[in-house]
């Protein structure tokens, strides 16, 4: 039920132009003659924005994936405008979305930590007096999130720098 009103708003959202409005505001400031730097750091800057917004949207607002169809479509104009290669972006949105719950158990993350892997954990490891917990699973989760950053990093900064 939460899903379809959160699908009802996001539709609602989407059809009154709001978004399409801001991404054309945008758009005209980008075509007052930017510079080459003004450019690279403007689409850095929106990059970080979108990490930001995955990130939130597992903890602080719990909807997933559902600001994606909302945020991304006015964008195209933009990342057309800047040449930023859309698989910075795919690669942006999933870092935000996955390394967020992996690491930290708030939101969807302690769906993930707590309930699967915690008592999975825990059960399976019971007959051999193994036992764990959240803090210390968290610890573990973090090897692998810093390998998700620095595979983010080359992306954005490396792999998919040039125009596209």
């Amino acid at each position: 039920m939460n899903y379809a009103i959160l699908g009802a708003f996001a539709i609602a959202i989407s059809k009154s132009g709001i978004t399409d409005l801001l991404a054309f505001k945008v758009i005209k400031r980008l075509g007052k003659s930017p510079t080459g730097n003004s450019m690279a750091g403007f689409k850095y800057f929106i990059l970080a924005i979108l990490v930001l917004f995955s990130i939130s949207s597992q903890n602080l607002l719990p909807v997933h994936i559902a600001f994606i169809p909302i945020v991304i479509p006015p964008l195209l104009a933009i990342f057309n405008k800047l040449k930023v290669d859309r698989r910075a972006v795919a690669c942006v949105l999933t870092f935000g979305l996955t390394a967020t719950y992996m690491l930290l158990p708030v939101g969807f993350g302690k769906i993930f930590i707590d309930s699967v892997l915690v008592k999975n954990i825990n059960q399976v490891g019971a007959s051999l007096g193994l036992k764990t917990s959240v803090a210390e699973v968290s610890l573990a989760m973090a090897i692998p999130v810093i390998g998700m950053v620095i595979g983010l990093l080359t992306a954005v900064f490396v792999t998919y720098r040039k125009p596209r």
